[in-house]
């Protein structure tokens, strides 16, 4: 008797809550015009007083006389064909093909005949209906910069491999985007750089240059999504980045405390340390850089204290919340910029661009506008955008300065 009860308590409650989320949607629409306002439109409306609906995106002010000097990088394996070509289906036919930039394939070994076959005629199928090729290229990454350095313990670093392969956490190589990729002998002809990676969709057709835009507004990073790291596979980065900056007497610009969470009193009786690492990061796999930024002395000073740590093997520090703390330290708020005008995709992130109501922005997007419960995970590490770029929004008209 008391289980019955129990249960048709449970399913009331469920039937309340069902009610009751239907009821707080439907409510905000004005009154006279219910058969006009879609479901998506509300949720829409709900994301712009969140912040989360982007503006139009900023397009160069001038069309330039001659194309920028950058390249779209791909660092990738010989089993990655099929994953390449379908990231080329949706990023050549919606961004490329009219901006025609090379494509610069990058991997440890030499590329097989068949990977640049395969590449070739997937171009040329793309671009059938046009006399416009992009040049491909095919770069080795020197293999001191592949291999373990003198300094590290092969077999130590080998054990925390297995570790994490054990807990199903992927350890790639990730030390090569954080350092030795910007010195690569092929790609020091260039200013500017695109990642694109294996597997990733680009949804909407853009009819602007991201690469001018980075030149004319002086943008040094350009970034798609925010999520969090996983953060046992980091637990000394932040400290070995503050004894950087420390040991070096370098004053972070105040973008860097979007990275930054103040410990509480509790916190700092164990810790001499007065903040923590948030984990937030900007994505890597999408990414619009300025070569000459990750060139400098203070990047190339920073990774190789970082390198020589051992933190890359010791533990899977990923090239994506190094590149984060690095351009929160060096870089000031202006010179980073939030592409989020561009649908993207990859893995089970996504990042479908939601513009004002009334507002398509000239854009094209083939991509589906979802609110946060029908993602997969939630809000979990592989959330939707819109559920951690409230840390960008958060902090980039803030010029508090920082004490540490």
């Amino acid at each position: 008797m008391l289980l019955s009860r129990r249960r048709m308590l449970m399913r009331l409650t469920f039937y309340i809550c069902i009610i009751l989320f239907f009821y707080q949607l439907y409510e905000k629409i004005p009154v006279g015009k219910q058969e006009k306002i879609s479901l998506s439109e509300i949720l829409k409306n709900e994301r712009c007083k969140k912040r989360t609906c982007v503006k139009c995106p900023l397009r160069p002010t001038t069309v330039p006389s001659f194309r920028v000097n950058a390249a779209i990088t791909i660092l990738c394996r010989n089993e990655d064909l099929e994953g390449i070509k379908r990231s080329l289906d949706s990023f050549d036919r919606n961004i490329n093909e009219n901006l025609n930039y090379p494509y610069i394939f990058i991997n440890n070994v030499n590329f097989s005949e068949t990977f640049k076959n395969g590449v070739q005629n997937h171009l040329l199928m793309l671009r059938e209906k046009s006399l416009n090729i992009p040049i491909v290229e095919y770069s080795l990454i020197d293999e001191k910069d592949w291999g373990y350095p003198e300094f590290i313990d092969k077999k130590k670093a080998e054990n925390v491999r297995k570790s994490f392969k054990s807990r199903f956490i992927s350890y790639g190589r990730l030390e090569s985007y954080s350092g030795p990729f910007f010195m690569n002998k092929d790609l020091l002809k260039y200013d500017y750089y695109w990642r694109v990676e294996p597997d990733v969709d680009f949804y909407c057709k853009i009819d602007y240059d991201p690469f001018s835009l980075m030149k004319e507004k002086k943008f040094k990073y350009g970034f798609n999504m925010m999520v969090k790291e996983e953060m046992g596979t980091i637990p000394t980065l932040f400290k070995t980045t503050m004894d950087f900056l420390k040991f070096n007497n370098i004053k972070p610009k105040s973008l860097f405390k979007m990275f930054m969470v103040k410990k509480n009193f509790f916190l700092r009786l164990f810790s001499k340390e007065k903040f923590y690492y948030n984990g937030h990061h900007f994505w890597s796999n999408f990414e619009i850089g300025d070569f000459k930024f990750f060139r400098s002395k203070p990047y190339q000073d920073y990774f190789n204290y970082l390198d020589k740590s051992g933190g890359f093997f010791y533990e899977r520090w990923g090239d994506a919340p190094v590149h984060s703390l690095a351009v929160g330290a060096f870089l000031d708020k202006n010179e980073v910029h939030h592409f989020s005008d561009i649908g993207y995709r990859h893995d089970i992130a996504e990042n479908c661009p939601i513009f004002p109501p009334g507002k398509d922005c000239g854009l094209k997007c083939n991509c589906v506008q979802r609110p946060n419960w029908m993602l997969p995970f939630g809000k979990g590490i592989y959330s939707s955008y819109w559920n951690k770029i409230y840390t960008w929004y958060d902090f980039v008209d803030e010029e508090e300065e920082l004490h540490y």
